[in-house]
């Protein structure tokens, strides 16, 4: 089943500029998802999966502004998407 909203503290995964993905979590939601070809742009943040990117808080955290969602994206890179896609 396609899900049609997502809010702030939503996990999606990100899809970095490497193509690495990393589970994050949302922290702003540009928009709706009034139809299912076009889902919002999104705030995020995510645990970074370097090991030199420690600190005494533990892993660090990468924010990421503005992501739109996979399909709006052709290169599959610094995108978003739900977890069930």
């Amino acid at each position: 089943m396609q899900r049609q909203s997502v809010e702030v503290g939503d996990h999606v995964i990100f899809t970095d500029s490497h193509g690495r993905q990393h589970s994050a979590l949302l922290t702003a939601v540009w928009g709706d998802w009034s139809h299912p070809d076009n889902p919002p742009a999104v705030n995020l943040l995510y645990v970074v999966h370097e090991d030199t990117r420690d600190d005494q808080y533990g892993r660090q955290i990468q924010r990421e502004p503005s992501v739109v969602h996979r399909k709006l994206n052709s290169a599959g890179a610094h995108c978003w998407h739900l977890p069930d896609e």
